[in-house]
């Protein structure tokens, strides 16, 4: 009888035995099919409940850079179950226990202290014990296979090793398509990676070509909330190119300083920055400040050209934490690269036909303004030519007066309207420091702290950006060329420094020139105007020293004073023909008492004087013959027969009225 039920019990082993090897040959095949891999470790569960006993088994993937397993398989367990077990903690114990390598066998779940938070959920399911074995492959855990009992249950040793060989099956599964899915993600994107490149490399233009990048990035990976900006090396600031929240495109943003949020960081430390959860934690820790709303995930790689940052692509999840891994980092870093060598490309066509754009403008401003000599007209024709290559509404030009240590101001414009500033002593402001330093001065942000630093008077509005350059002619400066922002505190860069300077240096030589003209201009006025007001004077001397004086009615008097020559001789005898008309006059008394030579010539010039009264009707009288000059006249033989003479005035005065007096009896 002992030896029947020993029999029956070698039976039972072997049938036992035989079921087992049949199932793990099911599980063999299936792992070496074509099938699914859900479908296969779906046949896992089944045969591990049909061969463990046990009307319960789940299969969950350990995602250990993500510090989660992810329940991928489960027969006899409710939905609600599955559910709530998409994600498992790896700092519980069960967890710990299979990260070790180890088997958890649970006989009774209620006898375990550490595991009291799973009881409620595990009487919901019908469950009272449970046996974890680890999935292992290449000493690496990389999957959990379970086994749950509706009564408490010791599990025998050979129970633990079939559970384990139905795990290591499910292990090769999972890592057999772990592989697959790698190798095909990858040459889906080296597919993917060679198309990018092909794309981007296909346009120089800047907006096309960030447009370009995102779409093909788009193939890759998801792209709901993504940004790329641009790093400017020579501000220290990057810059939003193109931005997209949850799948909307949205506004561009003002320049940031690299200071600024997760974006300045990959910038500062030129690496890429994988933030699988808590990317407000790492925020804090490093003392960032937070751009935008706070994401679950983040990830960020910078577009480097050999150690150069050229800027920065970003990708995010508001909603999900382990939303990107290592895979996403590579695929994002490759494609980086790639637009790294795009964009320096396109930046550098841009600098150049920015360059040539701006050599043709001054070539242009050079004939536009070359041949003017007005002032007022220079500087119009120069706002005209610097509007093509600057924004100018808000744009000054100042020259300065050493002689007069004044400042004027031949054209300003302010906030789009020209403007009429009123010249100015030399102060302590922004176009006087520039003078003083003969160098550019650009300021932007706190332009107010930044004069109170270098004690500078703010005059005026204070804008949020100023640039201003000096007009040098020599190593003198003669003037301000500058440009100011009231808004932007980002308006200018270097490249608008050496565009200003360039102006500069066309325009200096112009406007010394129409200064010069100018000033030229002036003294010649003021020389004409002063030579007019000579010739007055002297007009006015002149008919002073020839003044034909009426005297009485019918006599008038005509004093000559100083040297005659010709000229005043001819000038004499006009004057005195046409007084002799005007007063209808009868004597003239010609008196030369003020003359100290009297010469052949102004005796002549006496006589001449003489003949022509008479034709006129009047008769003439000579006056004050000094005694050296009646000695004169007698030594050079000069004959003054015709005309009357009397030593001085008064004699001649009393002798024309008696003469007057005979001749009204006459009549």
């Amino acid at each position: 009888m002992a030896g029947k039920r020993e029999l029956q019990r070698l039976q039972e082993e072997l049938d036992r035995r035989e079921t087992e090897i049949s199932a793990l040959q099911q599980i063999a095949m299936a792992v070496a099919s074509d099938q699914d891999l859900t479908e296969i470790l779906q046949t896992i569960v089944r045969l591990t409940t049909q061969v463990m006993g046990c009307p319960k088994a789940a299969i969950f993937e350990l995602y250990e850079d993500e510090g989660r397993m992810i329940i991928r398989a489960w027969e006899g367990l409710s939905d609600d179950y599955a559910e709530s077990s998409r994600s498992v903690d790896l700092q519980s114990l069960r967890a710990k226990a299979i990260m070790a390598g180890q088997a958890m066998p649970v006989a009774n779940i209620r006898d375990e202290p550490d595991l009291q938070d799973v009881v409620p959920l595990a009487e919901q399911e019908g469950y009272r014990a449970f046996l974890d074995v680890p999935l292992r492959s290449r000493d690496h855990t990389v999957g959990l296979l379970s086994a749950y009992y509706a009564e408490v249950h010791e599990f025998a040793p050979d129970e633990v090793e079939l559970l384990l060989s139905f795990a290591d099956q499910a292990a090769v599964a999972l890592e057999t398509a772990r592989l697959l899915r790698s190798q095909e993600r990858r040459i889906a994107e080296l597919a993917s990676l060679e198309q990018v490149g092909r794309a981007i490399s296909g346009t120089l233009d800047l907006g096309e070509l960030f447009e370009r990048i995102y779409e093909q990035t788009s193939r890759l990976m998801d792209t709901t909330n993504i940004y790329m900006a641009l790093y400017y090396e020579e501000s220290d600031e990057w810059e939003m190119m193109l931005y997209i929240e949850d799948g909307e495109r949205q506004p561009s943003m003002p320049r940031m300083k690299v200071g600024s949020g997760l974006t300045g960081w990959i910038i500062r430390h030129r690496e890429p920055l994988l933030l699988k959860r808590g990317a407000s934690e790492f925020l804090r820790q490093q003392g960032i400040e937070r751009i935008g709303r706070p994401s679950l995930s983040w990830l960020g790689v910078p577009m480097l050209l050999a150690e150069k940052v050229v800027g920065v692509i970003g990708i995010q999840s508001y909603e999900e934490e382990y939303a990107y891994d290592e895979g996403h980092m590579r695929i994002l870093a490759t494609i980086a690269r790639q637009a790294a060598v795009a964009v320096e490309n396109a930046r550098l066509f841009r600098e150049r036909e920015r360059r040539i754009a701006e050599l043709a403008g001054l070539e242009e401003m050079g004939r536009a303004i070359s041949g003017i000599l007005d002032l007022e007209e220079l500087v119009e024709r120069i706002h005209e030519q610097t509007s093509r290559l600057l924004d100018t509404d808000d744009l000054y030009i100042a020259l300065y007066d050493t002689e007069a240590d004044e400042i004027s101001f031949p054209l300003a414009f302010e906030h789009g309207e020209r403007r009429r500033w009123l010249a100015r002593k030399r102060g302590q402001g922004l176009t006087e420091h520039v003078i003083q330093q003969r160098r550019p001065v650009w300021l932007h942000g706190n332009v107010r702290a930044e004069l109170e630093a270098r004690g500078i008077e703010a005059i005026g509005e204070v804008p949020k950006a100023w640039l201003g350059v000096p007009i040098l002619v020599g190593d003198q400066a003669i003037g301000v060329i500058a440009v100011q922002n009231f808004e932007d505190e980002l308006a200018f860069d270097e490249g608008h420094v050496g565009i200003l300077q360039a102006i500069s240096r066309q325009i200096s030589v112009a406007i010394e020139n129409a200064r010069t003209v100018s000033e030229m201009r002036r003294l010649n006025d003021s020389l004409e105007e002063t030579l007019g007001r000579q010739q007055q004077l002297l007009e006015t001397i002149r008919d002073l020293s020839t003044p034909a004086l009426p005297l009485l009615e019918g006599i008038i008097l005509m004093p000559l004073v100083g040297h005659i020559d010709s000229n005043r001789a001819q000038r004499t005898v006009d004057q005195l023909l046409q007084a002799v008309q005007q007063y209808r006059t009868r004597i003239v008394i010609l008196d030369i008492t003020g003359v100290p030579v009297v010469d052949t010539m102004v005796a002549q010039a006496l006589v001449q004087t003489a003949q022509a009264v008479r034709l006129l009707g009047a008769e003439p009288v000579l006056v004050g013959i000094m005694p050296e000059v009646a000695q004169t006249m007698v030594s050079l033989g000069i004959n003054l027969a015709a005309l009357t003479t009397r030593s001085d005035l008064q004699s001649g005065l009393e002798y024309a009225m008696e003469r007057l007096e005979t001749l009204g009896r006459r009549i």
